[in-house]
């Protein structure tokens, strides 16, 4: 097989060079990239632009086959990177056509001279020329093509011919931007404006500089794409490529951050030690990979060890000056480098790694503890057991909506908890609890507003436990308010405006759901059950129904409920019909289209949605509103009550007589929005039924 294939390192620029074609045969999966995927190479190509340090981004081994005499390749393996930095160059070719209009329009009305206008102007046309070269060849053909299923050619090939001339004319469908090519495209295009908006937000809004500012920073980010590289592996044939694809596959799992930090330490070591402390490294992984090797829990081991550096060499811990290097924040790209210091320091200090060892496997029981919400380790770390419960329900919510650079405020706050001084930390007993309970509210906020950016969480969290600790040196206490107003100051670009949470919310509300995507139905699973299980106790409006008040937590057997099912069936139509019976039967084609409608429109927002069991769920399924509601009322819920399920009088009294439509729905979507702004929100803001 040696002589079969051949291994070369490629950058984006070898391929911008070349005119060969990287295909993508029928018989691979379609592109499914998924937002987290997409997000950590936007994520990882800022870090790298701002960290001096990183000279490349390795992005893995593509395996290509080239037959003998061709020139272009097929993609057995690396797809779904080659397509997603497509995309993004795309985005940044759209980016800068927008920054163009920009400065043509100001030029235009005199508030750009010439000479700024026509050199900015070339510039940015001489990047477009150099992305047209990575997307294009010289004849106008589209070098990197994905797989032609689910229409992921034709969406692709659509948003280039959008940007420019092609020589294929594309076959999308209309509703082509709602499938993930495009999806991931706009994703990029957002994100890179925010980006150039970051990087020129200290200027003001009419001044030249901020045109400037915003031009440098595509040009920057473009920069980092040339950083982007991989291995290319070329095979001859199908033969000896699926002979190599099996061989990188079986051979076990590159080696990870993990596996090169556990190979510092026993470098350190010597034969006797490394039996011993072998043995506790071997505890400190099983407590972050849990009791199996999931994608999940890899990622969580190797947030641990960036965590456990951005939080101890800032903390007051014995450590502090070993752990402490010149690097302010660990991230995936620079934490190889980092604990290669500290091993440096280590020997330095002749402080012995066996001790490092330990106290990392001690932290990481605690980080553990939240990252798996276990109750009974949480309980080690509170003086009041009877708690336990809840804050693992805080840290499972910020697991399951995936906040997770807020993990390390919380390894900070829960060592602050297991110390046996606790008390001088924490303002009151309550303290500890109220402090996990906000930052389960900041993270709920980010998801729906969109603000404290992705690329910025990291250095926040950091910055909060620089200032906790600060307030812990001057022997002031910490609380909920105390931390509160530092976030509301700390995010500078969040809008002042007190609607701000609440727009989003309805905004959410009234179009966020593609229950399709598991991240999705997580989250809105989440806010709801914390939203019902805040009620508890709740006197319903309508008296005589609930005698005590709502009293029923809803918890981890329950499972979202379109209220409006997915399938249509007739009784339906009729529900969302304004006509009755025999006007229905005159009118029933008429009526079915306007059902349809109805139902496209409505199905998902999060007035129609609630959350039941799922055995239930299974067992009323497209049934009747009328069977619907018997089983619903069978659960003394917040949400799942007649009046509860409804806002005001009027509408409760629709919904008892067996009628749900727009009407209801648009009701009950404004009334959750009020209902999760009002909970979401700052102590400092005020909700809009308060103004």
């Amino acid at each position: 097989m040696g002589q079969n294939f051949n291994s070369t390192e490629v950058s984006t620029g070898s391929i911008a060079d070349g005119e060969n074609q990287y295909k993508t045969p029928p018989y691979q999966r379609k592109y499914s990239w998924r937002k987290a995927e997409y997000t950590k190479l936007f994520d990882d190509i800022v870090e790298s632009i701002t960290n001096s340090e990183v000279s490349y981004y390795y992005i893995g081994t593509i395996l290509l086959v080239r037959k003998s005499g061709e020139v272009n390749y097929e993609i057995v393996d690396g797809q779904q990177r080659l397509v997603t930095i497509s995309l993004l160059y795309a985005a940044i070719y759209k980016s800068i056509s927008d920054l163009i209009n920009k400065i043509k329009k100001l030029n235009e009305i005199g508030r750009l001279e010439d000479s700024l206008f026509g050199g900015n102007k070339a510039i940015l046309q001489d990047r477009q020329n150099d992305i047209k070269k990575f997307l294009l060849t010289n004849q106008g053909d589209i070098k990197i093509i994905p797989q032609e299923q689910f229409g992921n050619k034709d969406d692709f090939i659509k948003i280039l011919n959008d940007l420019f001339t092609t020589s294929i004319k594309s076959r999308a469908k209309k509703n082509h931007g709602n499938r993930i090519i495009c999806k991931v495209f706009d994703y990029f295009c957002k994100s890179i404006e925010g980006y150039a908006e970051d990087c020129s937000k200290n200027e003001h809004k009419k001044s030249n500089m901020k045109i400037i500012k915003e031009i440098d920073a595509v040009k920057n980010f473009l920069a980092g794409m040339k950083k982007i590289s991989f291995v290319s592996l070329v095979a001859a044939d199908y033969q000896n490529s699926y002979q190599l694809f099996e061989t990188l596959n079986n051979r076990g799992k590159p080696l990870s951050a993990i596996d090169l930090i556990k190979n510092m330490i026993c470098a350190e070591l010597t034969d006797k030690e490394i039996k011993k402390n072998y043995q506790i490294w071997e505890g400190l992984v099983n407590d972050l990979l849990k009791e199996n090797s999931t994608s999940t829990s890899e990622i969580n081991a190797d947030r641990y060890f960036r965590d456990f550096y951005n939080v101890f060499s800032v903390t007051n811990s014995i450590y502090k000056n070993v752990i402490s290097t010149n690097k302010k924040l660990a991230s995936k790209l620079n934490m190889i480098s980092i604990y290669e210091e500290i091993m440096k320091k280590l020997s330095q200090k002749n402080v012995k790694v066996e001790n490092l060892l330990k106290f990392l496997k001690k932290k990481s029981e605690i980080y553990n503890a939240i990252v798996y919400s276990h109750e009974s380790k949480i309980a080690d770390y509170m003086k009041n057991p009877k708690n336990k419960l809840r804050i693992a329900e805080y840290c499972s919510m910020i697991q399951n909506i995936k906040v997770v650079a807020v993990n390390a405020f919380l390894l900070y706050i829960f060592d602050k908890k297991s110390n046996e001084n606790s008390n001088e930390f924490f303002e009151t007993e309550k303290s500890f609890e109220e402090i996990v309970e906000l930052m389960t509210k900041f993270s709920v906020r980010r998801i729906v507003t969109g603000f404290p950016r992705t690329n910025t969480l990291d250095k926040l969290m950091i910055d909060l436990i620089f200032f906790c600790e600060g307030e812990c040196d001057k022997k002031r206490k910490l609380s909920k308010k105390l931390i509160e107003e530092k976030l509301i100051k700390e995010i500078k670009d969040l809008p002042k405006s007190e609607d701000f949470l609440f727009g989003s919310l309805k905004s959410l509300t009234e179009s966020f759901f593609n229950l399709n995507a598991e991240d999705s139905k997580n989250f809105i699973k989440e806010v709801l059950t914390q939203l019902n299980n805040h009620n508890l106790n709740k006197i319903p409006k309508i008296s005589g129904k609930i005698e005590h008040g709502f009293q029923e937590k809803i918890g981890h057997g329950f499972v979202i409920e379109h209220i409006m099912p997915q399938e249509l069936t007739n009784e339906w139509r009729k529900s969302l019909s304004d006509f009755d019976d025999s006007r229905f039967k005159e009118n029933q084609a008429q009526e079915k289209e306007k059902a349809k409608k109805i139902h496209d429109q409505w199905l998902h927002r999060m007035g129609n949605l609630t959350l039941i069991p799922a055995s239930s769920n299974l067992k009323v399924s497209n049934k009747g509103l009328s069977i619907k509601q018997q089983e619903y009322r069978k659960y003394k819920t917040w949400l799942n009550y007649a009046d509860c399920l409804v806002d005001g009088e009027k509408i409760s009294a629709q919904y008892s007589k067996g009628k749900w439509n727009s009407i209801i729905i648009e009701s009950r979507t404004k009334f959750l929005a009020e209902e999760l702004a009002k909970f979401y929100q700052f102590k400092s803001e005020k909700s809009p039924k308060e103004k």
